[in-house]
């Protein structure tokens, strides 16, 4: 019998709100196809017959009613009587061409029904995100809420502070689809540290991750800002709290001035808050001061203290007045300063924790740099000045070759804060080598590092170049000298190591033969045993040792050497402690004794001139060798004549000294011994076993 024509099927079976369309197609032969619906094993509805074409590219539409629950389901399609005759145009067969759930497609929703039985298909109720407001208040904490439906949503109330809020909510939200309902929970939350429950009511298990109800906080935020670390995972039923911080934080204003100094404060409240004074100086500035901003929250309150501080160091201090203690790390009134800035700018080590009542001091320093510039000319010679201010400034004269420029000029910026005068030289300077000299006029000393008036060159440029050695720590009264413009020569040609002159080899010591001239050995820290070199080093219980050359005569003016280019290649491990030097030929200290090389606390290597003074005491002045790294091989020298020294390193000149500069023993002065060595008694702190010094050449010559 021939397949006949129907017309498609429009036909609804079920009751509810959700709706699931069915699209069917159908070949017919001897009579039309057959089939029932199922959800969840559920049939709706009777016997079905299709009517559309598949040929045809018709279409049955089977409307499904039902009250779906959110989550995961299956309707059945069986087809019940099939039939075959032998040949394509004699087979029944029954088509789902296609699913909708809601309007929306169902994946997967369409299959060829060739032979009688069922098929399944599956498709998912997305869940509806819920927004729910609870409580009264002018505080707003919102909470988003996700769930894994499984028979039934999961419910759950909300409690702050152990007092439920509302009734018994129900999640709509699908966790998996990464939705949330949005709870609003009104409060007048008051300030400080708070807690909100949320109670999960009714988990559910059926055997497999598909078959779990569970219950998700995805976020927590208080009056539009975020709680940190407030979400949490509820697979079984019961509560779990997120701690919710309301910020108390203030901003006061102290004082009167056009200086502002601002004071980052914070506190652990504990049965009231953590009160608290600011003075200056030792001046209280404004009242008693009552903290709000939590510590534990992250928050701060802005303290600004107006004030016309003077230039250089001040000290503020905030007075903890009222500790308070029940017993445990939650029960603990504190009080913190978070950090402390001057007009902008941060203060360093101003941050403090008061866990107990008193007061704490921060030191401060007020920039008082000054720019000035003195002389006229083409040429700008620039000096980067600074001081440690003690009863007063620094004060100093600027000279260049010996004919001061301006008056007298005091120092404003602070060493110690990283500042810098700016003090601009003009002049015409005429080629070749030039000096210029800083001269310290009013030194003083109070007994401590902290009562000593100080200055330093910290910089020099020439014309935009930097002046290489163009820095020296002025610790006592005096002048120090530096070279600039052409490099300053002993002599004509032939260079040696880049120090300009026509020199003369006296000695070379390459220690192929152990320690060679370097005979005079002391302490435990000395090796010769590896040919090229010889090694002094600093021995586990701090002694110290050294090895020196030991000339004729050595003990007296006479014995060493004079003036001429001194030449030392070595390099060394550690901080503190080694040195290379010119060791007075009489061995009597303090003398004319030449520091080619020490390196201070910090790592930085210097040059030293000690000289007796007056009253038989040891003076010096330090020259810094900044930018070189003494870990690394380099050859130091110090050229040594009549009125001046010049110290180099590799090549390149560092400074060039004028001032107590010594006399060999031909000028009525006392020669030089060179010797490497390390020393303890002022720095054994830093020693240890750490330091080493190896020289692998040394050299004297003269001028030819």
């Amino acid at each position: 019998m021939a397949a006949t024509s129907n017309p498609p099927v429009l036909r609804t079976i079920g009751t509810g709100a959700d709706s699931l369309v069915l699209k069917i197609s159908q070949d017919a032969y001897q009579g039309s196809a057959q089939y029932t619906v199922s959800v969840d094993g559920k049939q709706v509805g009777g016997t079905l017959t299709a009517g559309a074409a598949h040929a045809a590219g018709q279409d049955d539409t089977i409307t499904v009613h039902g009250d779906f629950g959110i989550g995961a389901h299956t309707v059945t399609v069986n087809f019940l009587n099939d039939a075959f005759g032998g040949t394509a145009a004699t087979d029944r067969n029954l088509y789902v061409d296609g699913i909708t759930l809601n309007g929306k497609a169902v994946a997967g929703g369409n299959a060829t029904l060739l032979a009688a039985g069922p098929v399944n298909f599956g498709f998912t109720k997305a869940a509806t995100p819920v927004t729910t407001t609870i409580g009264t208040g002018a505080d707003s904490l919102v909470l988003k809420v996700s769930q894994d439906a499984y028979q039934g949503s999961a419910q759950y109330t909300v409690s702050v502070d152990g007092k439920q809020v509302g009734g018994t909510l129900t999640a709509g939200a699908s966790h998996a689809a990464a939705q949330d309902d949005t709870i609003t929970v009104h409060g007048d939350f008051g300030v400080g540290n708070h807690t909100v429950s949320v109670n999960f009511l009714n988990d559910a298990y059926g055997g497999s991750a598909a078959a779990d109800r569970n219950l998700y906080v995805d976020g927590v935020s208080l009056n539009g800002k975020a709680v940190a670390g407030a979400s949490a995972t509820l697979l079984a039923a019961g509560p779990v709290d997120l701690g919710f911080a309301k910020d108390g934080s203030v901003s006061t204003t102290i004082g009167t001035g056009a200086d502002s100094l601002v004071l980052k404060v914070s506190q652990d409240a504990y049965q009231g808050s953590a009160q608290y004074t600011v003075s200056v100086d030792g001046h209280q500035v404004g009242g008693t001061l009552t903290a709000g901003a939590s510590h534990a929250a992250g928050q701060d309150d802005t303290v600004t203290v107006h004030g016309d501080f003077g230039a250089g160091n001040h000290t503020v201090s905030v007075n903890f007045l009222n500790d308070a203690y029940g017993g445990s790390a939650a029960a603990d009134r504190n009080l913190y300063v978070d950090g402390v800035s001057l007009n902008g700018k941060a203060v360093a080590g101003g941050s403090a924790t008061l866990l107990a009542a008193g007061p704490v001091d921060f030191g401060f320093a007020k920039d008082g740099s000054v720019s000035t510039t003195i002389g006229t000319g083409a040429d700008s010679l620039v000096l980067k000045v600074s001081q440690d201010a003690y009863q007063g400034s620094a004060q100093y004269t600027v000279s260049v070759d010996g004919h001061q420029v301006g008056g007298t000029l005091t120092a404003g910026a602070l060493h110690a804060a990283g500042q810098d005068d700016t003090v601009t030289v003009h002049g015409s300077f005429g080629t070749g080598a030039h000096t210029v000299t800083v001269n310290f006029l009013n030194d003083a000393f109070g007994g401590t590092a902290a009562t000593d008036r100080n200055l330093y060159v910290d910089g020099m440029t020439l014309n935009g170049k930097a002046v290489a050695g163009g820095n020296a720590d002025l610790l006592g009264a005096g002048p120090v000298d530096f070279a600039f413009g052409d490099t300053p020569s002993g002599g004509g040609g032939d260079p040696v190591n880049g120090v300009p002159g026509n020199w003369k080899t006296v000695w070379n010591e390459s220690f192929d033969n152990g320690s060679g001239m370097f005979s005079n050995h002391w302490g435990p820290g000395t090796d010769s045993s590896v040919p090229g070199q010889i090694t002094v080093w600093t021995s586990a219980d701090d002694q110290d040792s050294g090895m020196m050359t030991q000339p004729a005569g050595y003990g007296t003016p006479a014995g060493g050497w004079g003036y001429g280019l001194y030449s030392f290649t070595f390099k060394t491990e550690g901080t503190v402690g080694t040195y290379a030097l010119l060791w007075p030929a009489s061995n009597v200290w303090p003398g004319p004794e030449l520091d080619l090389m020490e390196i201070d606390g910090g790592g930085t290597p210097y040059t030293t001139i000690h000289w007796k003074g007056d009253d038989g005491s040891n003076q010096f002045t330090s020259y810094s060798l900044n930018g070189v790294d003494p870990s690394k091989t380099h050859t130091y020298a110090m050229n040594w004549q009549n009125d001046f020294i010049d110290i180099y390193v590799d090549g390149n000149l560092m400074h060039h000294i004028t001032d107590h500069v010594p006399h060999d023993y031909a000028h009525g002065g006392e020669n030089e011994a060179p010797g490497i060595g390390t020393q303890t008694w002022w720095n054994g702190g830093a020693m240890g076993g750490n330091n080493y010094l190896t020289l692998y050449e040394a050299s004297y010559k003269v001028l030819a």
